[in-house]
């Protein structure tokens, strides 16, 4: 018994690797965590250890709470988000209905733990030794999203790790473990291996990723013909053609843009159909012979009588057979729509090419798709290897900016494998033909071949101080590193990021997987606060992604209260919360009491107050006929249903703060208890501001066109100095920073 649940268990393992491998290659790079944390949830969901009501837990926190309705709070350093979290966990699982208590008593220690660079790697205060249970790896999990939300995608890589093992069906079974969160790059060749005549590879397009040039490579080595046709208008006609002459010579084909010419798409289906019919009656035929063995002059009946051997399957073009080589081979590019065919979809092995997410997976890829040991071996130096290394480097620091928005790069540039490619082959050529200038590798790189897409010049400046920082004569020396000389925060597991000299690519991919898995900002040439911000909008994406697969039906908690009964009273509850505005006539009075909308503030305040009714408004009727659907007195729309599903989940509805075109018409907030005090306070600023007269400060977030209120306020200064000469465009703002208490 004891091998047999091995044989199983090892059969789970392998299976289970293999369709990760599979789906993976389909999957972008931000959707590649949410779906192993699904599937880690739904294995432990299925092995009884965990509840949906826990899992519910996890993706909405204390959303639901209303932060007027809590005690104060007890801690100041503690954001409000988290201590809502804080109350809604003490008060659903009995394991952590103590954590009020031990938050307060064992500050100094929370404290610490809080403020730490890496908490997910933190013993946990009075719960480290309680956590040692297979549900434990879920409540640290619980915890640290509850507490420190932007660690809350380091905490699902931890939790993904350490599941390796489940207690399920009486017995120790595979879950998924460190190889599923370690990043793979399957190379092109592997892909190739993968397909067939009737298996095309269709790679899904994203910015700053061609696989074009990749694939021609491949076809090149594997001394293959490939023939490119860019779909489009009329392309379909020359892509049958070249099709056509591509099949019966066992050429490959690539089709790029396949997005643009849909309707061709079913007739390639439809083509590929005939393939596979080929190459089943080919498969057919060759078993056939085989079973024949000698006897293909003609096989002895048991009467004694003999028969003819059976005739050979051709391929002829009649019927649904083509003429076919089995040596053609089909490559498709294509944009994500929801348009294209699902049979050929389901038929063809999807490859996402995108840059990959991290300095690791960067130089892996790299290391896989475009440096191979054959370029290593075309110049026999030390120089050539390491340069080519820097430049791989280089392009993985450019890329992985671009994840800090604004901070990384003022303007996101679509860097891509393209400028890899450019800048390897000049660095090539110019080691062939003579002894290296850095200056000239310096300009190339930075000014041409990466630089002929930067347009800011702040942006210029920022990439050639890299490429001067990279590319000298130090980076020769050994212990050449790039990694800061004075780091505000240690690397993680202190590692040196130096060049290793190798002559086989093995070593090289070897040297840079032992990369640490999460990256310091530092070493983009960025300050560590910059991750904050993209560390929370990641765990954003990842818990917003997973609410959005849950299921929509069914009973919402074991008590068997269904979701219409918990949104019904929500939205009751919610009603009663909007705030009530002036009218329009007490508006316009008291605007004129305050001297009237010829001065800019009073407009300001006017146009402020009439959007914020706008939004109430619009708010006020969707609820009420939500609440009408939910009774059966109108038809549920499609738009409420939407509104439903948002208000059940704690989220704000989407026509709530976007229009139809996707502008901005209120503020953004991720839960809807968030927005609806938002909603409060701003009533609060602007009646206050009617009824008493103009504040002594002001909310400048609260506003809906901030940037008009700060121009009325430049209006009004001139005016007041028109005497003296000023004007409107002499008028600057000075910013000075004071004290809370002096404010």
């Amino acid at each position: 018994s004891t091998s047999v649940s091995r044989r199983v268990s090892a059969i789970i393992g392998t299976l289970t690797y293999t369709v990760f491998r599979y789906i993976n290659l389909g999957l972008y790079k931000k959707d590649k965590l949410t779906f192993l944390l699904l599937v880690t949830l739904r294995i432990m969901v299925d092995a009884k250890m965990l509840r949906p009501s826990l899992i519910r837990l996890l993706l909405r926190g204390g959303a639901e709470l209303d932060k007027k309705t809590l005690p104060p709070k007890p801690l100041e350093w503690l954001p409000d988000g988290a201590y809502m979290n804080v109350v809604c966990l003490s008060k659903s699982i009995d394991f952590f209905k103590s954590f009020q208590d031990s938050l307060v008593e064992k500050e100094p220690l929370w404290k610490r733990w809080y403020e730490d660079n890496e908490p997910e790697a933190m013993p946990i205060p009075e719960y480290e030794t309680k956590l040692q249970s297979d549900i434990g790896l879920f409540y640290r999990l619980l915890l640290i999203r509850s507490l420190r939300e932007d660690r809350t995608a380091l905490a699902v890589q931890d939790f993904i790790r350490n599941s390796d093992t489940i207690e399920c069906y009486g017995g120790l079974h595979p879950c998924l473990g460190p190889k599923f969160v370690t990043p793979v790059t399957d190379t092109i060749e592997s892909i190739f291996d993968s397909m067939t005549s009737a298996t095309p590879a269709l790679y899904l397009l994203s910015s700053g990723a061609d696989p074009t040039e990749s694939i021609e490579t491949l076809c090149k080595k594997k001394k293959l013909v490939i023939t490119c046709v860019s779909m489009g208008e009329g392309q379909d006609k020359v892509a049958l053609k070249v099709l056509g002459n591509a099949i019966t010579r066992g050429e490959c084909v690539l089709l790029q843009n396949c997005h643009l010419d849909l309707p061709f798409m079913e007739q390639l289906n439809e083509i590929l159909d005939k393939i596979q019919s080929s190459l089943s009656a080919m498969s057919v035929g060759a078993s056939d012979e085989e079973s024949a063995g000698e006897g293909q002059e003609g096989d002895v009946t048991s009467n004694g009588t003999s028969t003819a051997p059976a005739p050979k399957p051709t391929n002829s073009s009649s019927g649904s057979k083509l003429a076919l080589d089995p040596k053609f081979r089909l490559f498709i590019t294509t944009e994500p729509t929801k348009k294209f065919p699902i049979a050929l979809l389901q038929r063809a092995i999807k490859v996402t090419n995108e840059p990959p997410a991290g300095l690791k997976a960067g130089m892996l890829h790299s290391y896989s798709q475009i440096v191979d040991q054959e370029k290593l071996d075309r110049i026999e130096s030390e120089l050539w290897r390491k340069s080519m290394y820097v430049i791989c480097f280089l392009h993985s620091v450019v890329q992985e900016r671009r994840k800090f928005g604004a901070l990384g790069w003022n303007i996101p540039y679509e860097f891509n494998t393209g400028d890899l490619y450019a800048s390897l082959c000049f660095l090539e050529k110019h080691l062939y033909t003579s002894n290296i200038s850095w200056m000239a590798v310096q300009y190339m790189v930075g000014e041409v071949q990466y630089g002929g897409r930067v347009t800011d010049d702040m942006d210029r400046r920022l990439l050639n101080t890299f490429t001067e920082s990279f590319l000298l004569p130090n980076m020769m020396v050994p212990g050449f590193s790039f990694n800061p000389e004075n780091p505000v925060q240690s690397i993680p597991k202190e590692f040196v990021y130096d060049i290793p000299n190798f002559t086989e690519i093995e070593l090289f991919v070897s040297s840079i997987g032992s990369f640490p898995d999460v990256d310091s900002p530092e070493i983009l040439g960025l300050h560590p606060n910059a991750d904050i911000t993209s560390r929370v909008q990641e765990s954003h994406s990842l818990l917003n992604a997973i609410i959005e697969t849950q299921p929509k039906d069914g009973d919402s908690s074991a008590e068997g209260t269904t979701r219409e009964d918990v949104v019904l009273e929500k939205t009751e509850e919610l009603l009663k919360k909007i705030p009530k505005l002036s009218s329009v006539t007490q508006v316009e009075e008291l605007i004129v009491k305050l001297g009237g909308t010829g001065i800019p503030l009073n407009m300001v305040l006017y146009q402020e107050v009439q959007q914020l009714r706008k939004v109430i408004s619009l708010c006020s009727k969707a609820l009420g006929s939500l609440k009408q659907a939910i009774n059966g007195e109108v038809i549920m729309t499609q738009e409420l249903s939407e509104c439903l599903d948002a208000i059940f989940l704690a989220r704000v509805p989407k026509p709530w703060m976007f229009s139809i075109g996707g502008d901005d018409i209120s503020w953004r907030n991720s839960t809807i208890g968030g927005w609806f005090l938002g909603l409060e306070e701003r009533v609060n600023q602007h009646m206050t501001w009617l009824s008493v007269g103009r504040p002594p400060c002001f909310w400048l977030t609260g506003f809906f066109n901030p940037q008009g209120f700060l121009t009325a306020m430049k209006q009004e200064v001139t005016r007041e100095h028109s005497a003296d000469g000023w004007s409107l465009d002499s008028v600057h703002y000075s910013t000075q920073v004071t004290k809370f208490e002096d404010a």
